[in-house]
């Protein structure tokens, strides 16, 4: 395993237990200071979730072998690793900053997810890139 992967190993298991302390600031701080506006509780719930699937998706990468060729298929990976990264950085500003009941307002929400979307595109280029056409019928 790399450098790389092994860091990648931890970041994702360190935002793992990052959600389970994010669900305790919810828990203490989100939920008395909102009282009944559900709007505020729901957005800060569903910015807590985002943490726990981009932790998941990083520590499944760091799990994921590098294939020894082709190339580009070895770029891609790394490409969607370090986009999964700055998926993480966007996810985790917005669990502190976009709970404020502006549903259109959730900028770096939509492209913490989007990018989370193109990095795991990009490490299931292995995947496809292994894949045959007569595979899936047999």
């Amino acid at each position: 395993m790399t450098r790389f992967r092994k860091f990648l190993l931890l970041y994702g298991l360190a935002l793992i237990f990052g959600f389970a302390m994010t669900g305790q600031y919810l828990k203490h701080v989100v939920k008395p200071g909102f009282g009944d506006d559900i709007v505020h509780r729901m957005m800060a719930r569903a910015n807590h979730i985002y943490l726990l699937f981009i932790g998941l998706l990083i520590t499944a990468s760091a799990l994921v072998d590098d294939p020894s060729r082709p190339r580009l298929i070895v770029l891609a990976m790394r490409l969607g690793r370090a986009v999964l990264i700055l998926s993480s950085v966007l996810l985790i500003a917005a669990f502190f900053r976009e709970h404020s009941g502006a549903l259109h307002d959730r900028v770096l929400n939509r492209y913490g997810c989007i990018s989370a979307l193109t990095g795991g595109v990009l490490l299931a280029t292995k995947a496809f890139a292994a894949w045959k056409p007569a595979d899936r019928w047999s």
